[in-house]
């Protein structure tokens, strides 16, 4: 049974390979310890992606694992395969005892560099909107609901683009699209106005990278987050 979050970022590896290789340990899994229900758990770390493989008997019993001399040169060649095209990527493999909960065999996968969106928004239902629409896309999604945690997380992070809401309760987009530009810690960070109003000229003439009209869909946003990074990729280039 898979138990892997939805939520995972994406991998720098190819689809592929990467399954030929899970397949392979699991084929390992099953003949080191037969009977055994299989679980497949996987963790966002500082390193990467890691992937867990844990057995645990169905009647409940301790899981007993054979001595390493008694496996197949078969499982070990299926590890050994797996290993190759999982190191080939900048992927590992480790084996482990299987004991108490621990796992089977641990796969680390390496990350893919993800750009930033910090979301200026109260609302969360379109970050969540954003969320789905970008899960295929290599960008991670933050949300500030008020002006000063937009600031604050702005200074910290340097998010690549900020998706800036007009309508907020208690500082409108303007105002903190104002603020952003006086600070030199963010005034270069590309922005999007984000509104349900048809305020794109007024947006553009304030010096904003892009404007989003509500409701938002998909195609929008991504040329929106493209226009961004076009723009950056020219204005490095200029530098």
């Amino acid at each position: 049974r898979p138990f892997v979050a939805d939520a995972l970022p994406p991998i720098a590896m190819g689809r592929t390979l990467l399954r030929q290789a899970i397949l392979n340990l699991l084929v390992y899994t099953i003949e080191v310890v037969p009977g055994c229900q299989v679980l497949l758990a996987g963790t966002d770390t500082a390193r990467g992606i890691t992937l867990r493989i844990l057995v645990q008997r169905i009647d409940g019993e301790s899981t007993v694992l054979p001595d390493a001399t008694d496996i197949s040169t078969a499982a070990m060649e299926m590890v050994a395969a797996a290993r190759q095209l999982l190191e080939a990527q900048g992927g590992s493999v480790e084996l482990n005892g299987g004991h108490a909960g621990q796992p089977l065999v641990t796969i680390t996968l390496p990350p893919v560099q993800l750009r930033t969106v910090l979301v200026v928004d109260d609302n969360p239902e379109l970050v969540a909107l954003f969320r789905r629409y970008l899960h295929d896309q290599t960008y991670r999604v933050i949300q500030a609901t008020s002006g000063a945690t937009a600031l604050r997380l702005a200074a910290q992070l340097r998010p690549d683009v900020i998706i800036l809401d007009v309508m907020l309760p208690s500082q409108d987009g303007w105002e903190i699209l104002h603020l952003l530009g006086q600070d030199p810690e963010t005034r270069g960070i590309p922005v999007v106005m984000c509104s349900v109003l048809p305020e794109r000229v007024l947006a553009r003439s304030l010096g904003v990278s892009a404007f989003l009209p509500k409701p938002v869909t998909r195609q929008a946003l991504l040329a929106a987050l493209e226009s961004c990074s076009a723009a950056e990729g020219a204005r490095q280039a200029r530098s």
